[in-house]
C-alpha cells in the first residue's frame, strides 16, 4: 500500500529547466475532469506538472505519492488536507457527515459535493499516482464522476495508475498523456542546447533519442565521456550485471520484452533479465504483465551488437520469423526474415501478404509490406498494389506518379485500370472514370472476376448525372456479388444502391442498402471496409436529428480511419465537422472541417471541399469570427458548382444564414427558397423551411402552413435537425410549441407531458431575485444569475456562447475560469433546493441547459406575451411587474440591449392597455397611461391619455399641474414646448 505525503510547496524549478509551453498549454486547455500523464521514467511529468501549477490561475492541491507502509483511507485523508490548504474557505461537512459510510464512493461524491460551492477551479495533482492501490483507485473513480464543472484531477506515473481509465476515456471524461506529448519536440530540444550552450548538434540528439528529455539533458550537459548518443545506452548497460549484459543484444529480435517469449526464441538471459534492466534505468515503457517496450536507441544498440554474431544474428531472426508468421504476426516476420537474409522466403511472404491485403482492402498493411522490400526487385504487380495503396492513405499524389508511370510502360490490366479510374472519381472527372471502366471490362476474360470494374462503372454514372442507369448497374453489381458469393463485393455494391437512392430522394430504400452494407461487412469482421458506410450512417442519423449517435458512430469510425490511415479520414472529418455544427458545437466544427480540407488535398479528394466550406461558413459565422466567416463563404462560392447538386443547396443555405444575419431579409428569402428545395442534404430542406416561417413570423405573414413541419421536427426537440437554430429562432420555436400562444418558459426543449414541473421564477426587474417553488433562492455570485437569466431567456448554448456574451466578447483564458466557477455554484445552488432532485443545469453534447424539469417564469417576458394575446389582464400584469430596468447591476451588452427592448414593450403594453380600456375602464386607463408617462415622461401618446383620463374625471387641477410638468421637462430638456395643450384634448 502506498503512503501519501502532502507536499508543503508546489515544487521548484530545476536549474536550467526548459519551459514547456507546448504540455503548459495542453494541460491548462484541456476540459475533462481527469487528465492523465504515464511515460516512462525520464520524461518531465512532474516537471510539466509543477509548471502548470506554478502558472496557472487555478487553485492547486499538490500531493506526491511515496512507497511505505499506511493505515487505510490514508488517500482520502491526504487528499482532504491538501484541499484545505489550497482552499482554506472551503469547509467539507458532507465528506464529514459520510465518514459512517463504508461506501468509499459515497465519501468521494459527499466531498464532491462540498467542492461544488468552492470560490475557484481547483487542479488536484497526484505526482507518482501509480503507486496507489486499487481501492483507491476505486475511489478516484467515484472522486472523478461526481466532480462540478471546472474541476479537475491530474495524475502522472510511469504506468496508468490504478483507475477504470478506458471507461473515463470512452465516457470523454479524460484526457491522456504518453510518451510523444511529453517528448521534447525540435524547436524545444534546439532552444534547450541553445540554453546550454551545449556544443553537440540538436537536430541529430533529437532525431537519435526520439525527443527523450532526460537523455537530451545528458546530452547537452557534455559530460565525458557521454558524446553521442549510443554512449548514453551504453553507459546505462555498463550498470547491468556482467551476466545479463552479455546476453542482452539477443533481446534485440524482439521489440517487446517479456522475459517467457524470448525463452521461446531460445535467446539465453538469466531469470530475472528485465527486472534488473529496470532497475538500473534502462528507459523502458511498462505495458503491464510484466512486459515492456524498448526505446528505439536501445534496439538499434542491441540489434548492432547482435549483428557482430552473424550467425546467431540470422539463427535468432529466422526464429522470431517463424515464431511471428506461426502467431499469425506476418508482417512482423517479413522484416525478420528480411534480417536473416532471407530473401526468398520474405518475398514469397510478401506476394501472399499483399494478395490478401488487396482483398480485404488493407492499402495500410499492403504499404507496410512492399515497403519494407527493394524496390528494384518489385514485380509489376507489387508496383500497382503500392501505387493503389499510395492513394489511399495520403500520399495521392506519389501514388498517381507511379499508376501512371506503368500506364505509360505499357500495363494496361484491368486492376491497373481500375486504381486510375478510382483516381479519376476523386477529382470528379467522371468520363474518364466511366472511359476506364469500359476499357478495363473490354480486357476481362471470361474467367476474370469483373465486379470491382462494374461497381466503378455504376460510380462514374451517378458522377455523370445518369441516376437511373447508375441505380440499374449498381443493384445488377450487387446481384452478381450475391451470385458469385463475393460478399466483400456485395457490401461495396450496396453502398452505391445505398448512394443512388439518396439522391433520387427515396431515403426508406436508402436506409435499407445501408444497413444491409453493413450487416456484410460486420459479418465479414471487416472494420475498414465499412468506413464508408459507417460515414453514410452517421449522415443519415444527422438526418433524423439524431445528432449525438451520429457523433458516436462517427466518431468511431474515424478512430480506426486515423489507425488505418485511411482515404476515409477526410470524409468521417467533414461529417462529425456536420454533426457538432448540428449540435451547435461551432469551435469543434471549425476544427474538423480544418482538418478535413487539409485531408482532402492529401488524397486528391477534389469533390469533397465544395460541401466542407458552406459548413466551415456558417460555423465561422457562429462563432463570431466574421473574417474567417466571408472568407470560407467565399471559397463556398468558387467550389460550389451550379445547379441542384447537394453542394449548391448547402450554399444556398450558408447565403440565407449570413443575409439573415445582416437583416437582408428579401435576400435571405430568396436563399432559404433555393434550399428548401432539397431532397439529398441532410437537415438543409428542414432548416430552411424554419427561417422560411421566422421571416414569415416577422413581416406578420406567419400561418399554419409554416408551423406545421416545425412542430412535427420539434415533437423531440432533442433529436430535431433544428437542435443548433434553437437559440436563433427561439420565438418561433415558442409558438410551435405552444399552440401558436408566445410563452415565457424555457423555448427549445420543453417538458415531456405528465411529467410535473418545479416553478422556477425569475424575477429580473429592478434586480434579479429567483424562487423555485415561491421560496427565495441565494446565488452567491453575480454571473450565476447572469448565466441562469441568459439560459432562461436564449435556450440551450455552448460555452463559448454563453462566455461570448457575458464577457462582451472576451477570449481570456480567465473569463472562462469564471465561467466555470459560477456555472458549477449555479448548479449546486439550485441542487440545494430540497425539491430540486435532478441536475438541474445539465451540460450535454456541448450545449448548457436547464433542466426540462422547471416551467421557467420570467417577468422581462410579460410584456411581449401580453402585447402577442392583447388581453388587458396581461397588459395590465405587464405594466404592473415593472419595477426597474432588467438587471440594472450588470452592464454586458446583451444585457444593455435587451433592457431597452423590455423598456419598450412594457411602454407599449401600458400605452395599449390604456387606450383599450378608455371607454370601458377609465380608472384602469388613468392608471396605464401613468405607468405609461413614469416609463417615458417624454411620451406624447402617454402624456396625452394621462391627460385625457384626468379630464374625463372632472379633475382640471390634476390636469394642470400633469400638463405643466411635462411642459416644464420638454422645456428644460428639449428646449421645447408641448404641441398641444388642454383645450386640444
Amino acid at each position: 500500500m502506498a503512503h501519501l505525503q502532502l507536499s508543503p510547496v508546489i515544487p521548484r524549478p530545476l536549474r536550467g529547466e526548459l519551459p514547456r509551453a507546448r504540455v503548459a498549454a495542453t494541460l491548462a486547455e484541456a476540459e475533462t475532469p481527469l487528465v492523465v500523464l504515464v511515460a516512462p521514467s525520464g520524461y518531465g511529468k512532474t516537471t510539466a506538472l509543477a509548471q502548470h501549477a506554478r502558472q496557472t490561475a487555478r487553485a492547486v492541491a499538490w500531493l506526491s505519492v511515496q512507497e511505505d507502509h499506511a493505515e487505510g483511507g490514508a488517500l482520502e485523508q491526504a487528499v482532504v488536507a491538501a484541499l484545505k490548504a489550497a482552499l482554506p474557505e472551503v469547509q467539507v461537512p458532507q465528506w464529514q457527515a459520510a465518514q459512517l459510510s463504508p461506501a468509499p464512493a459515497a465519501r468521494a461524491q459527499a466531498l464532491a459535493r462540498d467542492l461544488d460551492g468552492a470560490p475557484a477551479n481547483l487542479d488536484l495533482v497526484l505526482d507518482g499516482a501509480d503507486l496507489l492501490g486499487t481501492a483507491a483507485g476505486r475511489w478516484l473513480d467515484a472522486l472523478v464522476g461526481a466532480l462540478g464543472e471546472g474541476h479537475r484531477l491530474l495524475l502522472s506515473g510511469c504506468e496508468r495508475p490504478p483507475l477504470q481509465l478506458s471507461r473515463h476515456l470512452a465516457a470523454g471524461m479524460a484526457r491522456l498523456l504518453g510518451a510523444e506529448d511529453l517528448a521534447f519536440s525540435l524547436p524545444e530540444t534546439q532552444a534547450y542546447f541553445a540554453g546550454r550552450q551545449a556544443a553537440q548538434s540538436p537536430e541529430a540528439a533529437h532525431q537519435a533519442l526520439e525527443g527523450w528529455p532526460a537523455g537530451l539533458a545528458l546530452v547537452a550537459s557534455g559530460a565525458a565521456p557521454l558524446l553521442l548518443p549510443d554512449d548514453l545506452v551504453r553507459d546505462v548497460l555498463g550498470r547491468l550485471p556482467p551476466e545479463v549484459r552479455v546476453r542482452l543484444p539477443e533481446a534485440a529480435v524482439a521489440d517487446t520484452w517479456h522475459e517467457a517469449g524470448l525463452a521461446r526464441l531460445g535467446v539465453a538471459l538469466p531469470a530475472g533479465w528485465l527486472r534488473a534492466a529496470r532497475a538500473v534505468g534502462l528507459p523502458l515503457t511498462p505495458l503491464g504483465g510484466e512486459a515492456a517496450r524498448p526505446h528505439r536507441l536501445v534496439l538499434n544498440l542491441l540489434e548492432a551488437e547482435l549483428r557482430a554474431q552473424p550467425e546467431r544474428h540470422q539463427q535468432l531472426h529466422l526464429a522470431a520469423g517463424q515464431a511471428a508468421e506461426a502467431d499469425g504476426e506476418e508482417v512482423r516476420a517479413l522484416g525478420h526474415y528480411l534480417k536473416a537474409g532471407a530473401q526468398d522466403t520474405a518475398l514469397a511472404l510478401a506476394e501472399r501478404l499483399v494478395r490478401r491485403y488487396e482483398v480485404r482492402w488493407e492499402p495500410r498493411l499492403v504499404r507496410q509490406v512492399v515497403e519494407q522490400l527493394p524496390e528494384a526487385h518489385l514485380t509489376p504487380q507489387l508496383r500497382r498494389a503500392w501505387g493503389q495503396a499510395l492513394l489511399e492513405t495520403g500520399e495521392a499524389a506519389r501514388g498517381e506518379a507511379l499508376l501512371r508511370t506503368l500506364r505509360a510502360e505499357g500495363h494496361r490490366d484491368r486492376r491497373l485500370l481500375f486504381a486510375l479510374g478510382t483516381l479519376a472519381a476523386r477529382s470528379g472527372r467522371f468520363q474518364e472514370q466511366l472511359s476506364l471502366a469500359d476499357e478495363g471490362l473490354a480486357l476481362t476474360q471470361p474467367d476474370e472476376p469483373t465486379l470491382s470494374l462494374r461497381r466503378l462503372r455504376a460510380s462514374a454514372l451517378l458522377g455523370c448525372g445518369e441516376l437511373a442507369a447508375g441505380l440499374q448497374e449498381a443493384l445488377a453489381a450487387a446481384e452478381q456479388a450475391e451470385t458469385e458469393d463475393d460478399l466483400l463485393g456485395l457490401g461495396a455494391a450496396l453502398a452505391l444502391v445505398h448512394e443512388a437512392y439518396m439522391v433520387l430522394g427515396q431515403p426508406l430504400d436508402s436506409e435499407r442498402a445501408l444497413r444491409r452494407g453493413l450487416e456484410v461487412y460486420q459479418a465479414l469482421g471487416m472494420p475498414s471496409r465499412a468506413l464508408a458506410l459507417q460515414n453514410d450512417l452517421a449522415c443519415l442519423l444527422q438526418g433524423q436529428g439524431r445528432i449525438d449517435e451520429g457523433l458516436t458512430v462517427g466518431t468511431q469510425a474515424l478512430t480506426l480511419a486515423t489507425q488505418e490511415g485511411s482515404v476515409m479520414q477526410p470524409l468521417l472529418q467533414a461529417t462529425l465537422g456536420d454533426l457538432h455544427r448540428a449540435a451547435g458545437q461551432y469551435e469543434q466544427a471549425r476544427a474538423l472541417y480544418g482538418a478535413a480540407l487539409a485531408g482532402s488535398a492529401a488524397f486528391k479528394l477534389d469533390t469533397l471541399p465544395p460541401l466542407i466550406w458552406p459548413g466551415l461558413a456558417e460555423a465561422a459565422l457562429r462563432c463570431g469570427d466574421l473574417p474567417a466567416a466571408n472568407e470560407a463563404l467565399a471559397r463556398a462560392r468558387h467550389a460550389a458548382p451550379h445547379g441542384a447538386s447537394e453542394s449548391a443547396h448547402q450554399l444556398a443555405l450558408c447565403e440565407g444564414l449570413f443575409a439573415f444575419e445582416q437583416r437582408d431579409w428579401a435576400a435571405a428569402q430568396t436563399y432559404f427558397a433555393q434550399a428548401a428545395q432539397s431532397r439529398a442534404a441532410f437537415g438543409v430542406q428542414e432548416r430552411a423551411q424554419a427561417y422560411l416561417a421566422e421571416l414569415a413570423r416577422q413581416m406578420g405573414r406567419l400561418n399554419a402552413a409554416h408551423l406545421a413541419p416545425l412542430r412535427l421536427a420539434l415533437q423531440h426537440p432533442e433529436r430535431s435537425v433544428l437542435r443548433a437554430d434553437a437559440a436563433v429562432l427561439t420565438e418561433l420555436f415558442a409558438l410551435c410549441q405552444g399552440g401558436g400562444e408566445v410563452t415565457t418558459g424555457h423555448p427549445a426543449y420543453p417538458a415531456a407531458p405528465g411529467v410535473p414541473r418545479l416553478r422556477l421564477g425569475l424575477l429580473t426587474l429592478g434586480s434579479l431575485r429567483v424562487q423555485v417553488q415561491g421560496e427565495p433562492l441565494h446565488l452567491p455570485r453575480a454571473k450565476s444569475g447572469e448565466i441562469l437569466v441568459w439560459l432562461a431567456l436564449h435556450g440551450p448554448g455552448t460555452r463559448e456562447r454563453i462566455v461570448d456574451a457575458l464577457w462582451d466578447g472576451s477570449a481570456e483564458r480567465r473569463h472562462g475560469e469564471h465561467f466555470r466557477v459560477a456555472v458549477r455554484q449555479l448548479r449546486c445552488a439550485l441542487a440545494a433546493h430540497p425539491a430540486v432532485t435532478f441536475n438541474p443545469l445539465p451540460f450535454e453534447a456541448g450545449l448548457y441547459r436547464l433542466a426540462e424539469e422547471f416551467e421557467v417564469c420570467l417577468d422581462s417576458r410579460l410584456a411581449r406575451a401580453a402585447l402577442a394575446s392583447g388581453e388587458p389582464e396581461a397588459l395590465r400584469r405587464a405594466a404592473e411587474a415593472y419595477v426597474g430596468p432588467f438587471l440594472p447591476q450588470q452592464d454586458a451588452e446583451w444585457i444593455a440591449e435587451l433592457r431597452g427592448e423590455v423598456e419598450a414593450e412594457t411602454l407599449a403594453a401600458a400605452l395599449t392597455l390604456g387606450a383599450q380600456m378608455q371607454a370601458t375602464d377609465p380608472a384602469l386607463s388613468l392608471w396605464a397611461y401613468t405607468r405609461a408617462a413614469d416609463l417615458d415622461p417624454m411620451n406624447e401618446q402617454a402624456q396625452r391619455g394621462l391627460l385625457r383620463g384626468h379630464l374625463r374625471r372632472g379633475d382640471q387641477g390634476a390636469a394642470d399641474r400633469a400638463y405643466a410638468r411635462y411642459a416644464r421637462r420638454l422645456l428644460d430638456e428639449l428646449n421645447e414646448a408641448p404641441g398641444f395643450t388642454l383645450r386640444d384634448l
